[in-house]
């Protein structure tokens, strides 16, 4: 088992990274709407199976990375955890 001191110290970090990533992506809406610029994109996992669309094709690029990204961590979850 972790010791507590390194599960806050894991707990804080990965918070830390939410609230960060969060404040970007305020940030970048902001920016985009004061440009005029509007792109979209989004990812629908069914299964093992992404369904992506996108306005652009690097935006549609790193939503399949990112499905491929959580299948990999699903997997290994799944492997870990459950009889691997």
């Amino acid at each position: 088992m972790l010791s507590s001191e390194l599960s806050l110290t894991l707990f804080a970090v990965g918070l830390a990274m939410v609230v960060a990533g969060v404040v970007l992506m305020i940030l970048a809406s902001i920016k985009m709407a004061v440009e005029g610029v509007s792109e979209g994109g989004g990812l629908i996992l069914l299964g093992p199976i992404p369904i992506v669309w996108g306005t652009k094709k690097t935006l549609k690029a790193m939503i399949i990375l990112t499905a491929v990204v959580i299948l990999i961590i699903a997997f290994m979850w799944a492997y870990c955890f459950m009889g691997g």
